[in-house]
């Protein structure tokens, strides 16, 4: 859950400053260049672990996102569903800034 309220806080910084929430949901990305979070996802020893905790935060991503609605306002899975953002995190958005980057 602290995974996700960290991403749940940068939909309320983009609500805050006006800024598209479409577009933000397409620029998060697990990385591995040390730019952002240093410290490994704890349940994600390696990259063997990613898919069965993605595959948890999509299961419990309406629970979790009931209560960030409830002190925001902001409705997530009204714009991009649960499972088309944690994709985007875990593989396209960083698969996508490559492919502009360096093509």
């Amino acid at each position: 859950r602290h995974f996700m309220n960290q991403v749940f806080h940068l939909f309320k910084i983009c609500a805050d400053f006006n800024y598209n929430m479409g577009e933000m949901a397409r620029r998060i990305c697990i990385g591995s260049d040390f730019d952002g979070m240093i410290n490994p996802v704890d349940c994600c020893a390696n990259v063997t672990k990613l898919e069965s905790f993605k595959n948890y935060l999509v299961a419990n991503f309406r629970e979790w996102e009931t209560d960030f609605t409830e002190v925001t306002g902001i409705k997530i899975s009204s714009f991009i569903t649960p499972k088309k953002l944690m994709d985007n995190i875990f593989y396209q958005n960083g698969a996508d800034f490559l492919k502009d980057t360096y093509t």
